[in-house]
């Protein structure tokens, strides 16, 4: 209940009392109608809880305040963020940084007082930077070179539509792996995204990779999906797993894509 107008605040806290008074009657079995705490809540349709909070409020502290409910959280469109820190958020935002990543950037070095992402947004709208001209987006979007074929790969799968394969009717993934330097590209079509089946098409496109060009990995780079092991996996866990145990075997080094980043 919002009580911005005087008249409801003094009616409501003119009716609390009134309950107060009913509620001490009934415990000092003096009430002329009630004689359950149950039958007044019931009558009043209140709840024992919300009811029982405001009287302990009350008889703490004997003023009729205590019986309104206060106003809580900050006041609308004000942002309680340190200057300083609005300003950092400001400079990666122009830098082509989302909400995401502008939170994990100032996660280490602000600790407890890093903003939300939430509250990282609200502040890009405040200042009109809740999006960007996509020319900005173009010129500052971080892209992953390498100098020499094999120095880091990338894995991922695509769910084929029912019925794209002749004579299969069943579902079909696509395994692909891409060498970033030369841009050659392998695929394997697999029926699952179990563990097991990733590691084992995995062997065949290093294969094909290492027979065909020479080429053989240094790193590999997936995204948190189960079928290729989760980045917060602990090492001894990680020999357990299959994709990341065949990577364990060949010295392959096994990075992932940060959240909230699919391309």
């Amino acid at each position: 209940m919002r009580l911005n107008d005087k008249t409801l605040a003094r009616n409501y806290l003119k009716h609390m009392k009134q309950l107060v008074q009913e509620y001490e009657l009934i415990k000092a079995k003096k009430h002329s109608r009630y004689i359950f705490v149950t039958e007044f809540y019931k009558a009043n349709n209140i709840t024992r809880q919300n009811f029982i909070k405001y009287y302990n409020r009350f008889k703490l502290s004997s003023m009729d305040s205590s019986l309104v409910p206060a106003k809580r959280g900050r006041k609308f469109g004000t942002l309680k963020s340190i200057p300083f820190i609005q300003n950092k958020i400001v400079e990666l935002r122009e830098k082509g940084f989302g909400r995401y990543e502008i939170h994990d950037f100032l996660l280490p070095k602000y600790g407890k007082y890093t903003p939300s992402a939430t509250t990282i947004y609200n502040i890009l709208v405040k200042k009109g930077l809740n999006k960007l001209d996509p020319r900005v987006i173009q010129i500052n979007k971080r892209r992953i070179i390498k100098e020499k074929a094999g120095e880091m790969g990338h894995m991922d799968c695509h769910r084929l539509a029912k019925g794209i394969l002749e004579g299969k009717s069943d579902e079909y993934f696509l395994l692909t792996l891409t060498d970033d330097f030369t841009r050659l590209v392998f695929s394997i079509v697999i029926p699952n995204l179990q563990a097991l089946t990733v590691m084992l098409s995995t062997q065949k496109l290093l294969a094909v990779f290492n027979r065909c060009y020479g080429i053989d990995f240094e790193s590999i780079l997936t995204d948190n999906g189960s079928e290729f092991g989760r980045k917060d996996i602990k090492e001894k866990t990680k020999e357990n797993h299959p994709f990341e145990r065949l990577l364990l075997e060949y010295n392959i080094k096994h990075k992932y894509t940060k959240p909230y980043r699919p391309q």
